[in-house]
């Protein structure tokens, strides 16, 4: 009797064991039981298929359970039952490839374990998973028709050392955990290749590939996380959809004289958060250097730093953010981004940001130099005033130290204006204020506050606090802590100052500070 199990069905012969002839016309009838208790008839029918060959087609429910029962009954002959099992051996589904293996052995242990990855590929089925020992296995991994999982038994430690064009070649659905992969050393070589492929996840990995680290071209749910991918030429080419980069470190070294990229994207929304994208040039050439270069894109950009050196070579053009859309408008939401774009060479010019016509670029909380921007689309601001505006810690962190600030003056001033001969101390802690709030101003970009020493000045003269007037020194503090929190839009007019206080209610809370004609400004906030 032959056995086999593919898919859902079992095929067997039934063999004569008197002469030695196939039995054919047997009455099969099969079961199906679960730890050998509760036997209940199959769904499924057996099949007679001549010369002795039997095939079970199985449903879904029968190999749902832990064994398969049949009872096989001829004329003339005693009845004779075989059961099989169902269960799924977990080892059988795992493979070991080291270098002190042999590809004759079976695979499935250290002790038993595979020589080359290829031969742990080739004898996978989709869904297993082939685990590396340490060392360097030289040769193009083909893994692009099986879902597999690679993983490294110690991180890092295990290298595929590709030797003719893509090192790695992914299928759906597959993982690489805590592995090299290395390009060979060839003009259009690739670290990993998934063009096309959905659902690949690339984790705690180093990619290095000679023209492209990672070539995920119309990859779909592509998922890269801690890993360092690294190329001479396009660091990583991703374009599909709902692509999500973290954590991780895309380079261009710029050997290559072509224009060379770090990031090559485009399509329906990528993700890039906290992503560290490296630029150079290190030959001579006359083509740009691009960090990103986003094409026909929706991306997001999180928690991203650009750096793009040119360093003395003469070359192109250093570009940090190039944006563009040949078929449609690309669009950007870049937030908390900071851009460092360098160049020497006198036939170079930097630029943090080059935005073509009809392109959208959201900014929030971005660092960037502005006379490094070529911009022919439209560059929007969000929360344009603090940067600390689009980062709840760092609001925490702001309205805490200024919150100490303003209890600090209240437990000194609670008996003003009866207790003027105060006024020292007072005067020592607004200064505290402002140079608190200068502080904080220094580490944004230029503009986005009105200097503090000027509208503390503007707001004693106006209230009359150092005269006496009627308006209490609490209620200044309020408004001055109110300021300070606030988001500022320009507004012209004469020096005055205006409020409108309603702190019992919680509700909106409204200062105007014109400190002078060329220092107008508004602010509306929240108690």
């Amino acid at each position: 009797m032959f056995l086999k199990n593919t898919a859902q069905s079992l095929y067997f012969m039934l063999i004569s064991a008197t002469d030695g002839s196939v039995v054919t016309g047997a009455d099969v009838a099969a079961y199906v039981s679960k730890d050998q208790e509760n036997q209940v008839e199959a769904a499924g029918s057996v099949v007679e298929l001549g010369n002795g060959q039997y095939r079970f087609d199985g449903t879904a429910a029968d190999w749902a359970g832990d064994e398969l029962g049949f009872a096989f009954k001829t004329v003339g002959a005693i009845a004779v039952s075989l059961s099989v099992s169902t269960k799924i051996d977990e080892s059988l589904s795992t493979w070991y490839v080291s270098k002190q293996g042999n590809d004759g052995n079976g695979g499935h242990s250290w002790a038993d374990s595979l020589l080359t990855i290829t031969q742990a590929v080739t004898n996978a089925a989709s869904g297993d998973k082939i685990i590396i020992g340490a060392g360097t296995y030289t040769g193009d991994v083909n893994a692009s028709a099986k879902e597999l999982t690679f993983i490294s038994a110690v991180r890092r430690a295990a290298i595929v050392q590709g030797d003719t064009d893509k090192a790695l070649w992914l299928d759906d659905n597959s993982t690489v955990i805590g592995l090299q992969i290395i390009s060979a050393d060839l003009a259009m070589a690739q670290g990993i290749y998934c063009a096309s492929k959905s659902n690949v996840r690339i984790i705690d990995c180093y990619v290095w590939g000679k023209a492209d680290g990672v070539w995920a071209m119309a990859a779909q749910q592509l998922r890269i996380e801690e890993s360092y991918i690294k190329s001479e030429y396009d660091g990583l080419l991703c374009s599909g959809g709902r692509n999500i980069i973290r954590n991780t470190v895309v380079e261009t070294t710029g050997v290559d004289t072509n224009e060379v990229r770090a990031i090559k994207t485009g399509g329906a929304t990528q993700v890039f958060e906290n992503v560290l994208v490296k630029a150079a040039r290190s030959a001579t050439a006359s083509t740009n250097v691009l960090g990103f270069d986003i094409d026909d894109a929706s991306v997001i950009l999180r928690d991203v730093s650009i750096v793009v050196d040119l360093g003395t070579n003469a070359s192109g053009d250093a570009v940090a953010l190039d944006i563009e859309g040949v078929t449609t408008a690309s669009k950007v939401v870049a937030q908390n981004v900071i851009v460092r774009t360098s160049v020497t060479h006198v036939s170079s010019t930097a630029y943090d940001i080059v935005l073509a016509a009809n392109q959208k670029l959201l900014v929030s909380g971005c660092f960037y130099d502005e006379s490094k921007v070529d911009n022919s689309g439209e560059i929007t601001q969000i929360n344009s005033g603090w940067a600390a505006a689009v980062n709840a810690e760092v609001d925490t962190a702001v309205n805490s130290v200024l919150g100490a600030d303003i209890t600090a003056i209240k437990a000194k001033t609670d008996n003003l204006p009866a207790d003027p001969a105060d006024d020292s101390d007072i005067d020592a802690q607004l200064a505290t204020i402002v140079a608190d709030t200068n502080e904080i101003q220094t580490k944004l970009p230029a503009g986005d506050l009105p200097d503090a020493a000027e509208v503390v000045a503007a707001l004693m003269a106006d209230t009359g606090i150092t005269a006496g007037g009627t308006y209490t020194f609490e209620d200044f503090c309020k408004a001055l802590g109110a300021f300070i929190l606030g988001t500022w839009q320009d507004k012209g007019g004469s020096s005055t100052v205006q409020e409108i206080l309603d702190w019992e209610d919680d509700s909106t809370v409204i200062l105007e500070v014109e400190a002078s004609a060329t220092s107008p400004y508004k602010k509306t906030t929240k108690k």
